[in-house]
Order: C-alpha cells, then sequence, then structure tokens
C-alpha cells in the first residue's frame, strides 16, 4: 500500500522513493563499505540503492515507470524479494557470529 500511495503522488512520489532509497544507502555504504569475501553483497545492496535514488532524482519519469508496475495484484513480487532479503540477512547475521 505504500508504494501504491508514492505511485499515485506522481512525480513527489518518485522523489520520496529517492530520498529512501538513498537514506538507507548511504547508510550501508558509510558503515559498511567492504570489498572483499561474502559481505561484499551487502556493500553492492548499498551502491544499488544510491545508484536507484540519483535515477530517481535525474530521471523521475523513467523512474514513475518502475512505480506505475506496483499493484496489489503484483504483490507476490515483493514477498519474494522480501523472502530473499530475509535469507540474505540470515546470511549475513551468521557471517558475523561466526567473526
Amino acid at each position: 500500500m505504500f508504494f501504491i500511495a508514492l505511485r499515485e503522488k506522481g512525480l513527489a512520489g518518485v522523489f520520496v522513493n529517492g530520498f529512501l532509497s538513498l537514506w538507507f544507502g548511504s547508510v550501508i555504504v558509510v558503515f559498511h563499505n567492504v570489498w572483499t569475501g561474502l559481505p561484499v553483497i551487502l556493500t553492492v545492496i548499498g551502491w544499488s540503492q544510491i545508484i536507484k535514488a540519483a535515477v530517481n532524482f535525474v530521471a523521475p519519469q523513467l523512474a514513475m515507470r518502475g512505480l506505475a508496475r506496483v499493484a496489489i495484484e503484483r504483490a507476490w513480487e515483493f514477498q519474494v524479494a522480501g523472502a530473499l532479503f530475509i535469507g540474505l540477512s540470515g546470511l549475513m547475521a551468521y557471517l558475523v557470529a561466526r567473526t
């Protein structure tokens, strides 16, 4: 429902999405800029969020096309992505506990 609300806001919703991505990505990159081993996955996620934010700010019409795909009928896509990220966070927690 959150992303549907952003889509309904038009370009303002794209910018909000961009600011959220920039915040999450920059927190990851600032505190976890590791380029060796499996932890590099988290760093790549952080940088991809920063790149996503840049696209939102520089090409908002392109980002709007991505938000246009958001619908209740496609909620399963968010569920699959969420399950993958839960698995990834479990892997990261294991790596932290191991060291």
